[in-house]
């Protein structure tokens, strides 16, 4: 199984996009949604998992600027927290399997 890693930088209190996945055909339709748990929660806020409409940055560029049915995962730091925290993400695709996500996250007034 894959681990990827990412990074990313969000504003203590603020909720935040920290992770988005979809799955799509080749003619851009869903191939079906995504379904992301997590496997290490936060020490220092909430993450909250939901299906919304998304455009995916997917290698077919005529894909971008269709929506399709996603899985996006919010950051929210506590209120008053600044520093680093860790969210660790297993994500299941209809399709292409099952990898795992390590996302750091940097918090700042």
């Amino acid at each position: 199984m894959k681990t990827n890693r990412s990074q990313v930088t969000v504003v203590s209190g603020e909720r935040t996009q920290i992770r988005r996945n979809w799955s799509v055909d080749n003619d851009c339709s869903s191939q079906g949604l995504p379904k992301v748990r997590v496997l290490e929660g936060p020490a220092h806020g909430q993450v909250s998992i939901v299906t919304e409409k998304l455009f995916p940055n997917t290698r077919r560029a005529k894909c971008r600027t269709q929506k399709v049915m996603g899985t996006v995962t919010y950051y929210t730091p506590d209120k008053g927290y600044v520093g680093p925290d860790r969210v660790k993400l297993r994500q299941s695709y209809p399709v292409n399997g099952v990898d795992d996500t390590k996302i750091d996250i940097n918090v700042v007034r």
